[in-house]
């Protein structure tokens, strides 16, 4: 399902049409449960970038992170950007935004979208999405990491006095960064 995504991503680069229009939106997510489709919720997708050349890799990031969760019916779209910060050895700026999509036939007013309490960063499903440039192309690779109770082994998240930070697992990035290079 997220490996699905990710081809989705792979196809929007070849085009590049929607990722002219805001990153291409995001996906929802749904599976049957039962016997009916089920939205899923609690996906994070964690934005990388990779340079390979003679078999060597260079990753850097992440710089982008997506969280899907709902509230009710309402999917909540969380965009994390990183940027350098202003000297090289400062950590990452980062900006957050928030986005309601209210379901389909229905719309969501200010008070509505302001009563929701958002959740953490941390999600069931953590995609890491690797954008790998190498001379002659640009392709996707994606690495999942599974936690039924939201603590993800691959990144963290935390709030202090309202800003949000984050870490990677050092492990994590070296064992994503041979996995790049292995193909």
């Amino acid at each position: 399902m997220l490996s699905a995504t990710s081809l989705l991503l792979r196809a929007e680069l070849s085009s590049q049409n929607n990722l002219l229009q805001y990153f291409g939106g995001g996906y929802e997510i749904a599976t049957i449960i039962g016997d009916k489709f089920a939205k899923v919720g609690g996906i994070a997708f964690v934005f990388w970038m990779a340079h390979g050349t003679d078999g060597e890799v260079v990753l850097s990031g992440p710089w982008l992170v997506l969280k899907q969760d709902y509230a009710d019916d309402f999917l909540l779209l969380r965009v994390l950007r990183m940027r350098p910060g202003n000297v090289s050895t400062d950590l990452p700026l980062i900006d957050e935004d928030r986005h309601v999509v209210a379901p389909f036939g229905s719309t969501v007013d200010a008070e509505r979208a302001n009563s929701i309490s958002w959740p953490g960063m941390e999600a069931t499903f953590t995609c890491h999405v690797v954008l790998v440039h190498s001379p002659t192309d640009i392709t996707v690779f994606n690495r999942i990491d599974y936690s039924e109770s939201r603590t993800p082994k691959s990144i963290s998240f935390s709030l202090e006095d309202r800003h949000i930070s984050f870490a990677v697992n050092r492990q994590f990035a070296d064992e994503l960064t041979q996995s790049v290079r292995a193909g």
